[in-house]
């Protein structure tokens, strides 16, 4: 069923706020680490032993352990058990888990619902803070989840590892250890060696090494360079809204705080009303529309389908005024016109 627009009736788009400032990267080739500055990240142990973490861009963690074991923690920073089995994790912009399994199976947690299975197999998993998810099968192939949900469409290039900026533009670390951020249209060569890589609801990559003893941890600093941090991670690394997560060689939990300056959040506030970041995936649609208090869908037309609109939208006049919907079945550049 086709939704046209109605006489007087505009459409618009809606968009989350992006509080990453907007750069373009030097094209110089630069070295890994720049010694001249280092970051100093004051690290808090949280109790447990995991394998991977995952966090959310509300600051939900989940993680599994060496006999992959799935936990989700608590409030008071202890781990709530939860049924199944995964060997990687990472979590969406509403606190749920995405995963897979020994056998590669890839799962998504629903709540009361349970875990549901998503189509495909894949050997690591990663979330944007748009809720657009991305994974690498074993043969080393890049996919993203199309906005079906159970379908997915080939990248070019290859990757052992992959996270999800704010936009819903992966990063990825290939098995050279090559990390690679993808813009759009190609991949950008992030300079260095890596062997995981993580990127916070404001933009910030971060990644570790674990063919260094120490298991070293920086943090990309857009202009081409790595800041090296201290403390040691060598086994995983998830950022949330308030800075890194990291698993050490011990399998012991590390969080760190790593407070914005002034200036910074001025620049990221300037930033976010100057900029949007557009929505391509419906779960995300959803919970953007709820937050603006806008009505899923309705009137003869469910929230949800293959209209002549694609991506995210709604009405800011006429008949369907204060309604959203998602037009599904439509490319990138479809769902982010205007």
């Amino acid at each position: 069923k086709q939704m046209t627009a109605n006489p007087g009736g505009g459409k618009y788009r809606i968009s989350f706020p992006s509080s990453k400032k907007s750069s373009k990267r030097a094209p110089t080739k630069t070295t890994l680490i720049d010694n001249r500055k280092k970051i100093n990240v004051p690290w808090k142990n949280i109790a447990g032993g995991l394998t991977d973490i995952g966090v959310g861009a509300n600051g939900v963690v989940w993680g599994v352990n060496k006999n992959m074991s799935i936990y989700r923690l608590r409030s008071n920073n202890t781990w709530e058990n939860i049924s199944g089995g995964l060997k990687r994790i990472d979590v969406d912009n509403r606190g749920n888990a995405y995963g897979v399994n020994r056998s590669d199976h890839i799962y998504k947690w629903t709540g009361k619902g349970g875990w549901r299975r998503i189509p495909g197999a894949l050997t690591d998993i990663g979330v944007g803070a748009n809720g657009v998810v991305w994974g690498v099968n074993k043969n080393q192939d890049i996919y993203r989840l199309k906005s079906d949900g159970k379908s997915w469409q080939k990248i070019e290039g290859k990757a052992v590892r992959i996270d999800v900026d704010p936009k819903g533009n992966a990063v990825v670390v290939n098995k050279s250890g090559t990390p690679y951020q993808w813009n759009g249209k190609k991949w950008l060569n992030l300079s260095g060696v890596l062997s995981d890589i993580s990127v916070g609801p404001r933009g910030d990559i971060w990644g570790i090494n674990n063919s260094k003893e120490d298991g070293p941890i920086y943090k990309y600093n857009d202009r081409g360079a790595w800041l090296e941090a201290n403390g040691s991670a060598n086994k995983a690394i998830s950022v949330g809204p308030k800075g890194p997560w990291v698993i050490n060689k011990n399998n012991q939990i590390y969080t760190g705080s790593v407070p914005v300056s002034n200036a910074k959040a001025k620049a990221s506030k300037k930033s976010s009303k100057a900029s949007n970041q557009v929505i391509i995936n419906p779960n995300a649609c959803k919970a953007a529309a709820k937050a603006k208090g806008l009505k899923l869908g309705g009137l003869g037309y469910k929230f949800e389908g293959s209209y002549t609109t694609k991506g995210c939208y709604a009405y800011k006049g006429g008949k369907y005024k204060g309604r959203a919907y998602f037009g599904t079945g439509g490319t990138e550049k479809q769902m982010t016109a205007n």
